[in-house]
């Protein structure tokens, strides 16, 4: 029998979880399937892990490349993937033992392009574990799944689940339309998901918990590699607007809203010196991009970090003048930095 899945896994450094990952797959409940893990130039023993489980099932393939991120990583593992459907995973994750069983059997009954199905959230500080569930309307809520496309609905595309490790794709649908992800160190994933999910003509949204998330991962890209590589939410989202300019204005709007509160939720995390590069960085981006209030009422309720985009693209500071003693001056040496960042952030932004 062919391969039904292939799941397409990048992997940077990833020896602390990386077993449980790949086991999550190996075990699933349907066997014709296969595990295709992109190495991304680690340093660490991810690779010597993988070969070891290549050893003992030949369905899990290691393909190697210089560190050229997640993105290209899983567009090289796509090149290789000999399934019917394909599955974008992370390597810090792990899967339901039935997931791609489930998944398959749903999809195949309607041969949609997308299949959506919900998460887990695993906090990796407090072991605790959140369902995520992003119903559509109440009908996934009355019945296993619902068959649908973007345009039945835009807002709920727009604004759930903007990434592609809950999904499985046809990989037809991924190859005709010469789909991509991203060169970028981190956010490289977004630009993706709203390309497939516009161009799908068919998604189905499976109303079970398939697959844990793991947050609070303080080696992941989507923690401190965000922070430091800031600019890439910038690039990302000129990728996603170019690509989206088509759309209605509304449906733009709302766009433009989820792309911003992303950028703001990252903001909002960094703190001290790093908080003050990263405010420099977006109130020079933020001087090119102009963006006006719709006019639409519902939008303009989105639009949440309106005011905080406005200050910071003014470069608003606060007049009052402040006076630092420096009584004592040796004892608070260690101290200036501490205190000088702490005032320069009370005109970062508007609370």
């Amino acid at each position: 029998m062919g391969i039904k899945i292939s799941t397409i896994m990048p992997v940077y450094n990833s020896s602390k979880y990386l077993c449980k990952s790949i086991e999550s797959v190996l075990n699933q409940t349907m066997k014709n399937i296969e595990l295709i893990c992109v190495d991304d130039g680690s340093d660490d023993n991810s690779v010597e892990i993988i070969q070891e489980y290549a050893k003992k099932d030949s369905r899990i393939r290691l393909i190697r490349q210089k560190n050229s991120y997640a993105g290209i990583a899983r567009n090289n593992g796509l090149q290789y993937a000999q399934g019917e459907y394909i599955h974008f995973m992370d390597s810090d994750d792990w899967l339901e033992l039935d997931a791609y069983e489930k998944l398959y059997n749903n999809v195949k009954s309607t041969n949609s392009d997308i299949c959506v199905f919900f998460h887990y959230s695993y906090d990796n500080e407090t072991r605790e574990i959140i369902s995520r569930p992003h119903y559509y309307h109440n009908k996934v809520k009355q019945s296993e799944s619902v068959f649908t496309c973007f345009n039945d609905d835009p807002k709920y595309f727009i604004y759930n689940a903007v990434v592609p490790w809950n999904k499985i794709y046809k990989k037809s649908f991924l190859l005709n339309n010469n789909f991509k992800f991203s060169g970028l160190q981190c956010a490289n994933d977004r630009s993706f998901y709203f390309a497939t999910i516009l161009k799908a003509e068919s998604i189905q949204i499976v109303n079970e918990f398939l697959l844990y998330y793991r947050t609070n991962n303080v080696s992941s890209v989507a923690g401190l590699g965000r922070l430091n590589n800031f600019d890439c939410h910038f690039r990302s989202m000129e990728e996603i607007l170019s690509n989206c300019k088509m759309l209605p204005s509304n449906q733009f709007n709302m766009i433009i809203d989820v792309c911003m509160k992303d950028m703001f939720a990252f903001f909002d995390k960094a703190s001290g010196a790093m908080k003050l590069i990263i405010w420099q960085k977006m109130a020079e981006y933020f001087s090119k991009l102009e963006i006006a209030k719709s006019e639409n009422s519902e939008i303009n309720r989105y639009f949440s970090w309106y005011e905080n985009y406005k200050s910071i693209k003014e470069r608003i500071y606060p007049k009052e003048k402040v006076i630092i003693s420096l009584t004592s001056f040796p004892a608070r040496i260690p101290y200036i930095s501490k205190c000088i960042i702490s005032l320069l952030m009370q005109s970062l932004y508007v609370q």
